[in-house]
């Protein structure tokens, strides 16, 4: 592998190519033309292609500072522009928004008086099918109480009776 030449690199940096061939930028066709000339003799045929290519074909299409500095000032404007828009359309989406809410609070606490009612009702139904469920038991326990009572009554009498027998023959 061999080493190329230190005339055959190529600057990467336009000044400094400028430079090293001992010219300044390009303002006219013929100029260019002479630049191509001087680094194709320096570099070849493709260098001095590429090194054309990373040149304006014309100085008016370069950005002057004042240019970017306008640029800049339009850029600017035109966001704050935006900015303001895009303020104003969220504000008036926040407020859509606020109201949306409210009314689905509405919505909600209608709903919960709704729902509260109906509890409500279910929970006064329920209570007084439960007193009279309460009430049949009540009443059914008394009966079969006095039932047991009375028939304990009348074992007790007939134990007593066949004790007293007994113990009258006895």
């Amino acid at each position: 592998m061999t080493r190329p030449a230190a005339r055959d690199k190529v600057c990467v940096f336009p000044r400094l190519i400028l430079r090293q061939l001992g010219a300044t930028m390009a303002d006219s066709d013929t100029d260019r033309l002479h630049l191509y000339e001087v680094a194709r003799e320096h570099w070849g045929e493709q260098a001095a292609t590429t090194l054309m290519s990373a040149f304006p074909p014309a100085r008016e299409e370069l950005a002057t500072k004042s240019d970017v500095t306008a640029m800049g000032l339009a850029l600017r404007s035109e966001m704050a522009e935006l900015g303001g828009s895009l303020r104003s359309e969220m504000a008036e989406l926040g407020g859509s928004l606020r109201v949306e809410i409210g009314e689905v609070r509405t919505e909600i606490a209608a709903l919960g008086g709704s729902l509260r009612t109906s509890i409500a009702e279910v929970d006064g139904s329920l209570r007084a099918d439960m007193h009279q469920e309460f009430a049949r038991v009540y009443e059914k326990m008394n009966e079969q109480t006095r039932t047991l009572v009375l028939a304990m009554i009348g074992m007790v009498i007939s134990a007593m009776s066949l004790a007293f027998a007994a113990a009258r023959w006895a």
